[in-house]
């Protein structure tokens, strides 16, 4: 896994906020799941992100949600870059991206142009089952692929 800089920043620097610690505790906690090789599943420790832009729904685009269930709760986009190497471009609040659906389409967005910025030329990583994603550890929940 790697997370872009000024992520990685937020996520260590110190807040006055104890919730706000907490959620980014959790969060380091959570990514440390994925790159111990601990077990993690496509429903609830990180999902496809669905771009409901196009009918149908869309899954093309390739960017996931890592999805801590920590309150104040965030959710963190990114792509595969390869089989077993996730980058992490942005986050944003789960309440406020429940304001509206163009907010996922922001963040989903968003983390194409960070991942556009870093690999201008390629596309990010696809494939077909979650296995070609994760290698090991993983188990297929999501019914929507």
């Amino acid at each position: 896994m790697t997370i872009v800089p000024d992520l990685f920043e937020w996520l260590h620097s110190s807040v006055k906020s104890s919730a706000i610690g907490h959620a980014k505790s959790a969060a380091r906690t959570h990514f440390g799941q994925f790159v111990k090789g601990a077990p993690v599943d496509d429903l609830d420790f990180m999902k496809r992100i669905e771009d409901r832009r196009r009918k149908p729904y869309d899954m093309s685009h390739q960017v996931w949600s890592l999805r801590p269930r920590f309150l104040p709760q965030y959710r963190y986009f990114g792509v595969f870059v390869s089989q077993d190497w996730f980058l992490v471009c942005n986050k944003q609040s789960r309440n406020w991206l429940n304001d509206h659906p163009k907010r996922w389409h922001n963040e989903l967005d968003k983390a194409l142009r960070i991942w556009g910025s870093f690999f201008s030329s390629d596309l990010p990583y696809s494939g077909n089952e979650l296995c070609d994603y994760i290698s090991h550890n993983a188990r297929h929940c999501d019914d929507r692929w």
